[in-house]
């Protein structure tokens, strides 16, 4: 900001981030696809080089903090979900976790084993929302419903309730920000930065995008246990103008649309 260089930044209100096993491993053991991967994954050699491997991502395996570590999503464990993986080594008669993970991976037939990783403190979080250049929008997450095949997959609670943990936690309860400053936080700041200048301001001749929610209410649901759980407090969606959620159901309407930044209104 002192050279000139306008710049601003996402906040993550999440202590939990999201991750997997595979990512921390080294490049190379990608190569060749899946198959390949569980044929080095059974290699005394190469399991020896992954646990000195120094990956500059993720310090918990690196540093052993294995009870700051989460299960995610595993179809071959389900049950073991939201655990730490030091309880998931005892359960299993581990007496090192980094080989556990590694037969978890060679089980999964090379593929995802979620992780979420104990990363965040509460002071760092609302450092960084105090901030005037940041903006509360790291969720960094896709959209999922409780039916149908997208249900199938365990996701990460930020899901279903990034913002309402925002509203929830750190507005409600810590009064880290204001409500007005967290809503400009999550809508007509973000939308400005990306030239959406008709979006995220109750305007005329911007777009209806309208959340109706309840501030003394809103809360998430959703956990790591259960994470297809809608939030509570939210009882309209407009989109474009059309109510998408009617008391908190969905009325069937698909009025979005892909957006792109525009130089001005």
């Amino acid at each position: 900001r002192e050279r000139g260089v306008d710049v601003t930044f996402d906040t993550m209100i999440l202590n939990f981030n999201m991750s997997s096993m595979g990512a921390l491993l080294p490049h190379w053991m990608h190569e060749g696809g899946a198959k390949k991967l569980v044929e080095r994954l059974k290699d005394p050699k190469i399991r020896k080089q992954v646990k000195e491997y120094q990956n500059p991502q993720q310090k918990h395996f690196r540093d052993g903090l294995w009870d700051k570590v989460l299960l995610g999503n595993n179809k071959k464990n389900r049950h073991l979900i939201g655990k730490s993986l030091a309880e998931i080594a005892k359960i299993k008669g581990y007496t090192d976790p980094w080989e556990m993970a590694m037969d978890m991976m060679i089980e999964q037939g090379g593929g995802g084993v979620g992780i979420y990783c104990d990363t965040f403190t509460d002071e760092d979080i609302i450092a960084c929302l105090k901030h005037p250049l940041s903006m509360a929008v790291g969720s960094d997450v896709t959209v999922y419903a409780p039916y149908g095949p997208l249900s199938e997959r365990l996701p990460h609670p930020a899901n279903y309730g990034f913002y309402p943990k925002l509203f929830r936690k750190f507005v409600r309860e810590m009064s880290a920000l204001r409500l007005e400053e967290a809503i400009r936080k999550v809508s007509s700041f973000p939308a400005q930065r990306v030239g959406l200048w008709d979006r995220g301001i109750l305007r005329e001749r911007m777009w209806g995008d309208i959340v109706i929610f309840n501030k003394d209410t809103i809360r998430e649901k959703s956990t790591f246990k259960e994470p297809h759980q809608y939030p509570e407090g939210i009882e309209y969606v407009i989109v474009n103008g059309q109510i998408v959620i009617d008391k908190g159901k969905h009325t069937g309407v698909l009025p979005g649309k892909v957006l792109r930044r525009r130089r001005s209104l």
